[in-house]
């Protein structure tokens, strides 16, 4: 059984360019969602995961898969993995260019679920964590604007499932980070003080991961609160020679 189909989620696919989403949900809600008081939500879109392979990392994306509870096929079920009740999370550690982010984008290759990031930097605000108010062109034609609710990819991620990477959370502001509070401490819940709405996962939702990185050459403090509740921690190591000799040889048979 994998990872989405035994949840009975609909077929979509997102990004016509890619086979990565073919198994994933449906990520674009019809109609307004009662649960948050007839707001119609719009989520963000996934990142564009190609097809390909994570060279000399697969004893650390071993580390990830068990940490996930899955088996060898990257498969699991309802009752293990995934399936427990709230998000699984990890945080990656290793200077600028280890390949942080490839073994998330391998993650999500492999799990089928879709991917959404995001980046901190100094202006981050609380609200850049869950959702804002934005101008969107009018569906009928005619010209103009209309202001609608744009969920950020934290938000989309909980609300409809699927892999959240928070690249350079050590360069956030605490502030901005506090709705990671109630999300990562067992709540599953992200508050919107623009809008005034609870968001929590809809009843559908496919599984929720977060992953967030930070660079370990430059100096950074969390906070308590994210350095506690982001465990475990993989660390990247410099890939070894032979590593490098293998994707060497991947890279020149691609390109004959």
């Amino acid at each position: 059984m994998d990872l989405v189909s035994c949840w009975g989620i609909t077929a979509g696919v997102p990004n016509m360019n890619s086979s990565h989403y073919t198994k994933t949900r449906r990520l674009i809600p019809e109609t307004p969602d009662d649960r948050y008081a007839g707001h119609l939500i719009h989520p963000a879109k996934p990142t564009t995961v190609t097809e390909g392979q994570c060279i000399g990392r697969e004893n650390e994306l071993d580390l990830v898969r068990i940490a996930l509870g899955l088996d060898e096929n990257w498969k699991g079920s309802k009752d293990r993995g995934l399936y427990r009740a709230g998000c699984q999370r990890m945080r990656l550690e290793g200077p600028s260019g280890r390949g942080k982010r490839s073994i998330v984008l391998e993650v999500a290759r492999r799990t089928a679920l879709p991917l959404y990031e995001m980046h901190g930097h100094a202006g981050m605000s609380s609200e850049d964590l869950v959702l804002a108010i934005v101008p969107r062109a009018s569906d009928d034609g005619h010209e103009g604007s209309h202001l609608v609710i744009q969920a950020s990819p934290l938000a989309t991620a909980l609300l409809w499932g699927g892999i959240l990477y928070f690249d350079a959370i050590h360069r956030a502001p605490v502030r901005a980070l506090t709705p990671l509070a109630s999300l990562l401490g067992g709540r599953m819940t992200l508050y919107s003080g623009l809008t005034g709405l609870q968001l929590t996962a809809r009843p559908d939702a496919a599984p929720f991961i977060f992953f967030c990185s930070l660079d370990s050459s430059e100096s950074y403090n969390l906070p308590g609160f994210i350095e506690q509740r982001t465990l475990p921690i993989l660390e990247l190591e410099p890939l070894r020679k032979d590593n490098y000799d293998n994707l060497l040889g991947k890279l020149s048979s691609t390109h004959k």
